[in-house]
């Protein structure tokens, strides 16, 4: 009998467990990938002549490529990405299709690069994702580029 009443707790906190475990697992994809986007912004957003514009044709689309690359676990369409290239705010841009910033990039260049991404806590699982609504998953990194 005692079993019988301890059994829903320990399923509860089996997947509580479980649940964190998973949102752990994408933090540090999410941190991964970030880091990967801001370090190859400052690596080749470098700047080719005396107006500014970067060697990139499309500077937001080639670091989500660097996001997506090491985040293969998550859902491309979920994670939101907002660029700030020399105090330049650039977006915030979610998804795929969403990343995109082609055209003037008079804000490349030497400075700092920062990339913030979000992502939601989901988790696979029947009744995981209410325990976890609304929460977000997130990663900063900047990088200088000379």
């Amino acid at each position: 009998v005692e079993f019988a009443l301890m059994l829903p707790i320990l399923l509860m906190i089996l997947t509580g467990i479980i649940g964190v475990s998973f949102a752990i697992f994408n933090w540090q994809s999410l941190n991964q990938g970030t880091d990967a986007a801001a370090r190859y912004l400052a690596d080749e957003g470098e700047t080719n002549n005396s107006n500014g514009d970067s060697k990139m044709t499309d500077p937001c689309s080639a670091a989500f490529a660097q996001i997506t690359n090491l985040t293969a676990d998550l859902d491309p369409s979920q994670i939101t990405v907002t660029y700030t290239f020399n105090g330049n705010n650039i977006g915030t841009f979610k998804g795929t299709s969403a990343n995109t910033c082609a055209g003037d990039q008079s804000y490349l260049g030497s400075g700092n690069i920062t990339v913030t991404t979000t992502y939601p806590c989901n988790v696979f699982g029947v009744g995981v994702n209410k325990i976890f609504a609304g929460c977000q998953l997130g990663a900063t990194k900047t990088e200088l580029s000379y």
